[in-house]
């Protein structure tokens, strides 16, 4: 079940990404977490995050290490990513 959708936002800043790391932009995980309303439905969720190059070719999508703080913090439990070749699961 889609509970939230995000995408990278480039010269964006939100407080919540000033108290990680001073970011001139909210990540495509953080803009999903900030999108939902009801942040309790993020325990124990597991987001999954995709990226495709313009020649609409998959993409490695990890989570950088600020990112990855922030769904530990909202308890997420996985996160789901692409790379060049298919997906990765990183628990949280």
């Amino acid at each position: 079940k889609v509970i939230s959708i995000g995408f990278n936002q480039m010269l964006r800043h939100h407080p919540l990404v000033r108290k990680y790391d001073n970011f001139d932009a909210i990540h495509a995980e953080v803009s999903a977490i900030l999108r939902l309303k009801n942040k309790s439905l993020l325990i124990d969720a597991t987001m999954v995050v995709y990226r495709e190059t313009k020649e609409q070719k998959q993409s490695l999508a990890k989570p950088c290490k600020v990112c990855q703080k922030i769904m530990r913090d909202f308890k997420l439990s996985k996160v789901i990513y692409s790379t060049d070749h298919g997906f990765e699961t990183l628990y949280l």
